[in-house]
């Protein structure tokens, strides 16, 4: 039914409704469903019923009526939010948690994994796999209780934190009541600190884009609840030259120990420290006071887009000191990713030169990231002794500019990262390597939410608060490409 003049428009038409997720399709489900999934998945069917009901009058419904099934249909959407955040919150944390245990103590155990070969040796994080088991990030992960963590989950605690995005300091009795419950179950929350942001919101804020190639979804991401992630490493003797990872060692039975300090690791540890950090989403009064604007909605994406940006550029220029180290920040160092001289200019003979100075080890999972505007533009029209273009071309056949053209290096994916320089002398303009295993970046996941209102002031602001910190910890699985 098309919206009638002076009616309110709605973000997405009842008749949208229909499409259900996957996840809420009963006979997809083989696991015991969820009990406040149940619920939800009961709401939103008799939603939904009454939608259908008013759509299916046509003209004859009234203005009021149809009022009510835009209400309804909004109503529809958070309960969608609600279903999908129950199936896919556990999910969205395994990735960055799978390999981890939860220790009481908040220092992150060391994880087990069988010996390899044709691995890299020199000081490294050892990897170990606690008796072969492997779990997910819970909330002991997220720096918050068990019961604060089960509280969240209900439904009143959603609502409640969404009128408090509205109403800030305004908000009343009753909903500032349960998110101070929330809070007092909670340790190291400072008196103005906020309140942690619902799963349902958590979920969308630390969730990629995979689509999106970006530093942030690449390196490992470890959640922790620390002031600091402490994790082992390694440090070889000179003669175990460029192969292993680890210490671990195939020994044959009647084999004799090897000569005092020949090919012995000694133990030691690295510690990346996690540093205190805010983002404030400026809202304005007007779209506080429009009831038919998701304000939630529009400031997980402000707050989503503004930290991946400003993480990415500190992956790459942190100072380590109030923020995540940089992966360019001390190259061609013994701390820092080795550098290759690809030229100036740059040359193809060089790039394959570059592609085979990284390990083979690290070629099969590594990437290629550089900026695209100045230095990729220019290398994809580098051409060969034919005048073939060395770069993306994807036929041999006639078609110029018609031809799609992908944007790959030696088969590896590209990545363009704005923060990464630009073309120029002496500049790093080019990063290549696996940087799941090069890089940690340590994330709390219990982020806090407090709504600032300065007088005369036209903004209100969603102040967030984060833990995050990062470090290389295996500098030879990346190299950094310097234009000389």
């Amino acid at each position: 039914m098309p919206p009638r003049p002076g009616a309110p428009r709605c973000e997405r038409s009842p008749s949208s409704l229909s499409t259900f997720p996957t996840s809420c399709r009963p006979d997809e489900r083989k696991q015991p469903m969820n009990p406040k999934k149940r619920a939800l998945l009961k709401q939103l069917a008799e939603k939904k019923a009454a939608v259908d009901a008013i759509i299916a009058k046509g003209e004859t419904a009234t203005d009021e009526e149809y009022a009510q099934a835009q209400t309804l249909a909004t109503e529809c959407k958070g309960i969608q939010s609600q279903i999908q955040g129950i199936d896919t919150m556990d999910a969205a944390l395994k990735d960055v948690g799978d390999f981890l245990t939860a220790p009481a103590n908040g220092i992150q155990q060391p994880v087990v994994k069988r010996t390899r070969t044709g691995v890299q040796a020199g000081e490294d994080i050892v990897e170990i796999m606690l008796n072969g088991a492997r779990r997910t990030v819970d909330h002991t992960n997220l720096g918050i209780t068990e019961k604060a963590w089960d509280r969240m989950r209900e439904d009143d605690y959603g609502t409640a934190f969404r009128m408090y995005l509205r109403k800030g300091d305004n908000l009343g009795r009753t909903h500032r009541d349960v998110l101070e419950e929330v809070k007092a179950y909670s340790e190291g929350i400072d008196e103005d600190g906020g309140y942690f942001v619902p799963p349902t919101m958590l979920n969308e804020i630390v969730k990629r884009d995979a689509r999106t190639p970006s530093l942030l979804n690449d390196v490992r991401t470890v959640p922790t609840n620390s002031d600091s992630l402490k994790m082992p490493k390694i440090v070889y003797g000179a003669n175990d030259g460029d192969v292993y990872s680890n210490p671990m060692r195939k020994k044959r039975t009647g084999e004799t120990d090897p000569p005092a300090g020949e090919n012995q690791a000694k133990l030691g540890t690295i510690t990346i420290p996690v540093f205190e950090g805010t983002v404030e989403v400026p809202i304005t009064r007007t779209l506080l006071e429009d009831s038919g604007f998701d304000i939630q909605n529009w400031v997980e994406e402000m707050f989503r887009e503004s930290f991946a940006l400003d993480t990415e550029n500190e992956l790459l220029f942190g100072d380590g000191i109030t923020q995540p180290r940089g992966m360019l920040m001390d190259t061609g160092t013994a701390n820092g990713i080795p550098e290759f001289n690809l030229g100036n200019p740059v040359t193809a003979d060089n790039l394959i030169k570059f592609n085979y100075s990284l390990p083979v080890q690290y070629r099969g999972g590594a990437k290629f990231y550089c900026e695209d505007q100045s230095v990729f533009a220019t290398w994809a029209t580098i051409k060969d002794g034919s005048g073939a273009y060395i770069f993306g071309v994807q036929s041999t056949t006639d078609g110029g500019l018609a031809r799609p053209r992908g944007e790959t290096f030696l088969g590896k994916p590209i990545g363009f990262s704005p923060f990464m320089p630009q073309s120029g002398g002496g500049n790093k303009v080019a990063l290549y390597g696996d940087l799941r295993r090069a890089y940690y970046y340590a994330l709390r996941l219990g982020i806090t939410m407090r709504m600032q209102d300065l007088p005369r002031d036209p903004f209100v602001y969603s102040v967030f608060r984060y833990r995050d910190g990062g470090q290389l910890v295996m500098p030879r699985a990346a190299r950094v490409g310097v234009q000389s």
